[in-house]
């Protein structure tokens, strides 16, 4: 890339540069310059305790989900949650194709929608949105977007419109409505017992569903290609290269796993900066695949699924080196806050967060297992399962420390 700089040319000069933002400790070291109209932001971050520590409450204060019982709190396929400015938490529920709404409590409130291709009605409800007080609802398989208002009563629909890209996939939604949108992956099948990674186009549409803007091609997620003579499959390859995106209310965020760099957009698609951090690349070890066979053969739904996942897994290539980050998501205040690429059985996942200009001001630890759905100024939405695969959405508290004077 030609924004690329040389991060050990400038880690000298960098030790001496000011780290006080906020209660973040002088042992970490930040610069910013500008290289052909984008700012490049470096962190040397010797060790996450140098940073200020965010927290997250182990134990939720919100639990939606149970076993047995009343029907509308068992969840299945949860596409999506979020909180409501008034409390509320809205659940996209993809096993009945609804959505699910629940007072500050957690108690059930109504359900709207259901399966179908009507107005108001979804196939592949997938990820959501707000925008000016409105619901913005994407279905994967009709590539439509629906809008509802905040009590749920259906307003409108829009068709995705992307020339030349088939199965668009939601990256995420803007504050004025319009959409990250992402080309789906295409593999050949005639590569056997090999790793294939595709590019993807990014681009933003309009909250009418039209192209505005592009922000271009990327590598996306590396697939190994696996067949035994009768079928072929593809699973995505463990400890693999992948592309991982954050969206905020005005900024996009495009991170190529195989460094720690992340692209910085604005909506117009115009490259604005870049963020850097300081890594030393962990092996993968032996324990770690073992953990990593053990975790997905777990996952299985099919025991007779078994024999053939085992072979899989046994001739898949492993890298020797873990990503290099995993997760991006984008808080209520515009941090970015980026997951470590922990290997498996790592009781948290641990994340650093950056602020606005691109530098690492704190260090956070949410719950195992936690695929977090939204960020608010202080608290985390996500979903989990339990030790039976029950699907819960939780809601937990995030506190920061109050800024030094």
């Amino acid at each position: 890339m030609s924004h690329r700089l040389g991060l050990m040319a400038l880690v000298a000069g960098m030790l001496g540069a000011s780290a006080c933002d906020r209660g973040q400790s002088s042992g970490a070291a930040f610069a910013q310059r500008d290289s052909v109209g984008v700012t490049i932001a470096e962190n040397v971050v010797p060790d996450r305790s140098v940073l200020a520590t965010w927290s997250v409450r182990s134990e939720p204060d919100i639990d939606v989900g149970q076993l047995e019982g009343d029907e509308v709190y068992q969840l299945f396929r949860v596409s999506a949650a979020a909180r409501l400015s008034d409390g509320r938490i809205v659940v996209g529920n993809g096993g009945s194709q609804e959505l699910r709404f629940f007072d500050a409590t957690g108690i059930f409130l109504t359900a709207v929608g259901r399966e179908g291709k009507g107005p108001g009605e979804f196939t592949g409800l997938g990820m959501f949105g707000m925008a000016r007080d409105s619901l913005h609802v994407f279905d994967w398989s009709l590539y439509r977007v629906s809008v509802f208002d905040q009590d749920g009563r259906f307003g409108r629909s829009y068709l995705i419109q992307v020339p030349g890209i088939a199965f668009p996939q939601a990256a995420g939604m803007l504050a004025d409505g319009s959409w990250v949108i992402m080309s789906g992956f295409a593999f050949s099948p005639q590569k056997i017992s090999a790793v294939v990674r595709d590019t993807s186009l990014f681009v933003r549409v309009s909250p009418e569903g039209a192209v505005v803007d592009s922000l271009g091609r990327f590598p996306t997620v590396e697939f190994f290609m696996w067949g035994d003579g009768r079928s072929t499959t593809a699973a995505a390859r463990a400890f693999g290269k992948s592309v991982t995106t954050g969206v905020g209310a005005s900024r996009i965020y495009v991170g190529l796993t195989e460094e720690y760099e992340i692209l910085c957009f604005a909506p117009t698609g115009e490259l604005t900066s870049i963020i850097r951090k300081t890594h030393s690349p962990r092996p993968v070890t032996a324990a770690d695949i073992a953990a990593y066979k053990e975790e997905d053969l777990g996952r299985l739904v099919r025991p007779s699924f078994r024999p053939q996942m085992e072979r899989l897994l046994a001739d898949m290539p492993y890298p020797e080196t873990m990503p290099a980050f995993g997760d991006l998501k984008v808080d209520a205040g515009g941090y970015l806050w980026v997951q470590e690429f922990d290997p498996p059985g790592t009781p948290v996942a641990r994340w650093t967060v950056f602020d606005l200009q691109g530098r690492a001001v704190a260090a956070v630890e949410t719950p195992r297992g936690l695929t977090i759905r939204q960020i608010g100024t202080d608290f985390v939405l996500g979903t989990w399962r339990d030790d039976l695969g029950v699907e819960h959405v939780r809601l937990h508290t995030l506190v920061k420390p109050s800024p030094r004077r």
